[in-house]
């Protein structure tokens, strides 16, 4: 299938996977293979994504995003506390706004995060307006319209319905 439009959800991994490698150079996934994962990296998973109508073909999307640093295999024990305070700071920082493949920038709202089974998990949202493209209406090529103008006491006719008028009235 051929899309004519910019695939938002698309766009947005692309952006956050972008300055996730930027900031770190571990790998970034988007459909974890536990066979051939290596460690440290980051997993990038949508939770969901809602639009909602604004105004006429304005349109409100929300994404919300999960994403999580492993700095380690999950049977490996070790202290990674500090490292995972660490990134989640970065975080902050850097993810507030990414860019578009088209070099539009888009910040990220409702940050926070959550360390579970030494594992971080950063969550974020990407919010953005869209524009869906109507149908062009086939547009009105001309309007003539005449009428009196009415002045408080007195109708004046234009001169060529007045001159009408008088060639008609005319026996």
């Amino acid at each position: 299938i051929e899309l004519k439009y910019m695939t938002i959800i698309n766009e947005l991994i692309k952006g956050i996977s972008s300055k996730l490698h930027k900031l770190t150079k571990y790998p970034v996934y988007v459909d974890v293979k536990k066979n051939h994962v290596v460690f440290p990296c980051f997993y990038l998973k949508q939770l969901d994504q809602s639009q909602e109508l604004s105004v006429g073909n304005r349109y409100w999307q929300e994404h919300r995003f999960d994403i999580w640093f492993m700095p380690n295999a999950a049977d490996e024990v070790s202290d990674v506390r500090e490292e995972i305070h660490k990134m989640a700071e970065a975080f902050f920082v850097e993810l507030e706004y990414i860019t578009l493949s088209d070099g539009s920038v888009i910040r990220g709202t409702d940050m926070h995060y959550r360390t579970t089974d030494g594992a971080l998990h950063f969550f974020v949202s990407y919010n953005l307006f869209i524009f869906k493209e109507r149908e062009k209406a086939e547009k009105m090529h001309s309007l003539k319209r005449e009428a009196p103008i009415t002045n408080r006491n007195q109708t004046h006719t234009p001169s060529s319905a007045r001159d009408r008028l008088s060639s008609q009235t005319k026996c």
